[in-house]
C-alpha cells in the first residue's frame, strides 16, 4: 500500500510540482526508509516557497533519523510556532521532544 500511496504522490507532483502535501508526505516515507537525501530534496523544494507546519516537522523526524536531536528540536519548535493551533499541535506525538 505504501508503494501505491508513494506513487499517487509522485502522480500529484506531476500535475503540479509545488504541492507541498505531496512533497511532506514523500519526506515522510523517505525518512522512514531511510533515504535522507530524498526526503530533504522534497523537504528543500518546499521550503524554497516558505517553510510549513508539516515541512518543519519532517525535518525534525529526518534530524532525530540522523542522530542530532539539537537540530530535531529546532525543526520541532518552529512547526509549533508556524502552526495554526499550537495548543493542538505540541499534543501531537511529532512534537514530542519539544518542552
Amino acid at each position: 500500500h505504501r508503494d501505491d500511496a508513494i506513487a499517487q504522490a509522485r502522480r500529484a507532483l506531476a500535475i503540479d510540482a509545488d504541492l507541498p502535501e505531496a512533497r511532506v508526505f514523500i519526506a515522510s516515507v523517505s525518512v522512514g526508509l531511510r533515504r535522507y537525501e530524498e526526503a530533504e530534496r522534497h523537504l528543500d523544494a518546499i521550503d524554497a516557497r516558505g517553510p510549513t507546519t508539516d515541512s518543519c516537522a519532517v525535518r525534525g523526524q529526518l534530524a532525530m533519523s540522523r542522530n542530532r536531536p539539537e537540530e530535531a528540536a529546532g525543526h520541532q519548535r518552529k512547526a509549533i510556532e508556524l502552526a495554526e493551533d499550537p495548543d493542538l499541535s505540541a499534543a501531537n506525538p511529532m512534537f514530542s521532544m519539544v518542552e
